[in-house]
């Protein structure tokens, strides 16, 4: 428990989840289990929910509900490595599902599986994920970190396209590509930029770039 917790409010709220397992009328065994694990899980008394969803999954191994306790426990516990496991194991299941994707690229991409992460996030553009820019932003970061160059710069050039985009996005792309002495491609983009922003308190930057390029 944590030094905060009362110890008797969290065997009160256990009380209460068996009460309602008691309760709750359904044949499905497995999933009235589920619901008290969960509430044991919520009340972060994970060694009690741990030992009750291994349990339950040696009679029922691909059960979709456990399957979303147990990632998101270990997630928890900061062990990532089985966290990815059982979110695969579930989306194998769930394949329609459009969030996963996203989750097992973080997972993956803080895990630093850069390769995976890769892959999920491809998934996850497929599905329309909502939060696309987000997403361009960190595969930015992630093409960054292992170097892979011509991925790189497609990621740069797609994320300055998303509507969603500001100055920041724009100046690492021009930053990048002056670097990598590609100042034709810099210059595009700069118009671009001048096109799109009216803001005049980058006026400066923008000269230093110019300055830069020349």
């Amino acid at each position: 428990l944590d030094k905060n917790d009362d110890p008797g409010e969290k065997m009160m709220n256990i009380k209460n989840a068996m009460d309602n397992y008691n309760a709750f009328k359904s044949e499905n065994l497995y999933y009235k289990d589920s619901l008290i694990i969960a509430e044991i899980f919520k009340d972060k008394l994970y060694p009690v929910s741990n030992l009750l969803w291994i349990w339950l999954l040696k009679n029922k191994p691909n059960y979709k509900p456990i399957l979303l306790i147990i990632w998101k426990w270990y997630y928890e516990i900061w062990d990532l490595e089985n966290s990815k496991k059982y979110l695969e194991t579930y989306y194998k299941l769930e394949p329609k599902d459009s969030n996963i994707p996203y989750l097992l690229w973080e997972l993956a991409f803080k895990s630093r599986d850069y390769s995976t992460s890769n892959l999920y996030y491809t998934a996850a553009l497929k599905n329309w994920f909502k939060n696309s820019i987000d997403l361009k932003r960190k595969i930015v970061y992630n093409y960054y970190v292992i170097w892979e160059k011509k991925q790189l710069y497609k990621a740069f050039d797609e994320l300055i396209q998303e509507e969603k985009s500001n100055i920041d996005d724009y100046s690492l792309t021009i930053y990048n590509y002056i670097n990598d002495n590609n100042p034709s491609k810099a210059l595009l983009i700069i118009n671009k930029w001048i096109s799109r922003f009216n803001e005049t308190n980058w006026v400066e930057i923008l000269y230093g770039y110019l300055w830069w390029i020349y």
